[in-house]
């Protein structure tokens, strides 16, 4: 069983853009790895981005990573700017071990969006703060600790 790397994954875009990545970009899974079609992301009558949820879904599967999820029960946060037609879609996330900068170079360039996350790993004593912006690297640290659990700002997150 792997440590995992968690925190909030940011995405941030063009409305259809992000719209795209979360119907296209994210497989909805059960505990096991099968595909839950019924379950998926929409954009409701308030133009507002859910998803419907099913009994056997677990989480949504990040396509091009190698053990990325996210999990939409847990955390779901929108938020709409008329004027630049961007949205900013905060969801809950984890990822096996690390997170591989390159992988969401990929999705951020095939899906033209920005993505971002600060990421607590316990296990290995290490938080990773990410971002990319328009298919490039804006920063891909590795933060590390003297004192994880006194110097980290949450040090029981991940694990």
């Amino acid at each position: 069983m792997p440590n995992w790397c968690c925190g909030i994954l940011k995405i941030r875009g063009i409305k259809q853009d992000v719209i795209n990545f979360l119907t296209n970009g994210l497989i909805a899974v059960d505990y096991i790895g099968n595909d839950v079609k019924e379950s998926r992301f929409y954009v409701d009558e308030y133009g507002d981005i859910n998803y419907i949820p099913s009994k056997n879904l677990s989480h949504f599967w990040i396509e091009g990573t190698r053990r990325g999820f996210v999990y939409p029960d847990n955390y779901i946060c929108n938020y709409y700017n008329e004027e630049k037609d961007e949205v900013i879609v905060c969801l809950d996330a984890k990822f096996a071990w690390t997170i591989y900068t390159e992988q969401l170079l990929k999705i951020s360039k095939k899906y033209n969006i920005d993505l971002k996350i600060y990421a607590f790993e316990r296990g290995m004593e290490f938080n990773l703060d990410i971002e990319v912006s328009k298919g490039k690297v804006i920063k891909s640290e590795v933060v590390k600790f003297d004192n994880y659990m006194w110097d980290c700002i949450d040090p029981l997150s991940g694990g």
